[in-house]
């Protein structure tokens, strides 16, 4: 008898050892091309709340719980992640225009400077999608902002992982389009 148990030992450690890791990565969609002046753009790093600095993905359950997924960890940190994905999607929707990040090895002139704090960014387990924050423009060397408002994003994802990532990279559209339409709203005598 306990040679059996020694022997089917190996089966019960193997099957209590966890699966390799999924890493899912965001995707923006292309925005609508706001037609306007060239403008040299840099996106300040995205600061997100606390609780969204982290590898795990997860999925949120009522108001005040959060479920990990199993398995599933962002490729990168979501940080720079979104600083990068959406300085390209502002290129896209900002035809003529350079948007980069603030670590940005690229110099020269900047028009705008641009920064995002992002309060909420989730999918709730019904399928629920949302992000919430606040964005500012501003010029170089100015403390005052030409623009700052709060975002809202809203949508919908099915019950994988994998469809709540979509959800979350079409929020960031709705986002870069608040945000590019933002851009494109300052009065020209503002911008330099």
């Amino acid at each position: 008898m306990h040679r059996r148990l020694f022997l089917l030992a190996p089966l019960g450690v193997a099957a209590c050892a966890s699966a390799e890791p999924r890493y899912f990565r965001l995707a923006i969609p292309e925005g609508t091309p706001l037609p306007g002046p060239s403008l040299q753009v840099e996106l300040r790093q995205a600061r997100l709340a606390r609780y969204l600095d982290r590898p795990e993905i997860f999925r949120g359950a009522g108001a005040t719980r959060l479920v990990l997924a199993e398995n599933a960890r962002w490729a990168e940190p979501l940080e720079e992640m979104i600083s990068r994905l959406l300085a390209a999607a502002l290129t896209q929707r900002l035809p003529g225009s350079v948007v980069r990040e603030e670590r940005s090895a690229l110099g020269g002139r900047l028009d705008l400077l641009a920064s995002l704090d992002i309060a909420r960014f989730e999918v709730a387990e019904d399928g629920a999608a949302l992000l919430q924050g606040r964005f500012a423009l501003r010029r170089p060397g100015e403390d005052n902002a030409l623009a700052d408002r709060g975002f809202e994003a809203r949508g919908t994802a099915g019950a994988g992982t994998a469809e709540a990532v979509t959800a979350q990279g079409a929020l960031l559209g709705q986002l870069a389009d608040q945000m590019a339409a933002a851009i494109r709203a300052l009065p020209a005598a503002r911008r330099r």
